[in-house]
């Protein structure tokens, strides 16, 4: 899978060599907290088999670079994204702009009808990327926290293809 770029940024399909940036940026307790699989303190291993290559089959995964810094991560498996923004770029519209860029790669490779992702409920501004991107709510759920060790409920959200193309056309 090619690299793929954006005004400000460089998605860089996950490899191995990832590991340290990845082990860097999971290790912000404010970033793994957001997750539901990362635990506190973040793991080395852990951040080795997540920079192993994703069968195509099932979607991608990119660190998000700026320049020579991995400033975060980007997923979309199976049809359900998640990211991981470091800190100190939180609020620069990161996420945003990478997503548009997977979402255009996501509906364009796959068959799905819709991409979904789950947000915990203290996490507004990953709710507001969402909403950016034209996701709509979709009923609550639950979900297990391996960094808080607890379970949590989580705001669910979907953008359809219809949706999705018709966002696109508008936006042409």
């Amino acid at each position: 899978m090619d690299d793929l770029r954006t005004d400000r940024l460089t998605l860089r399909p996950v490899s191995p060599a990832d590991h340290e940036p990845l082990l860097a940026l999971m290790s912000w307790p404010e970033v793994a907290r957001m997750t539901g699989s990362w635990p506190i303190p973040a793991d080395r291993d852990f951040a080795l088999e997540r920079c192993q290559r994703i069968d195509p089959a099932r979607g991608f995964v990119f660190g998000l670079w700026r320049g020579s810094e991995m400033v975060g991560q980007m997923g979309i498996l199976e049809g359900e994204i998640g990211y991981a923004v470091a800190p100190p770029h939180w609020g620069q519209g990161y996420a945003t702009e990478a997503a548009q860029v997977l979402l255009d790669r996501a509906f364009a490779t796959y068959g799905w009808g819709e991409v979904v992702g789950g947000v915990w409920l203290d996490n507004p501004a990953s709710m507001r990327v969402l909403q950016k991107l034209g996701f709509e709510n979709r009923p609550d759920t639950v979900g297990f926290c391996k960094a808080r060790g607890e379970t949590l409920l989580s705001r669910r959200f979907a953008l359809t293809r219809a949706r999705y193309d018709s966002l696109r056309i508008g936006a042409a």
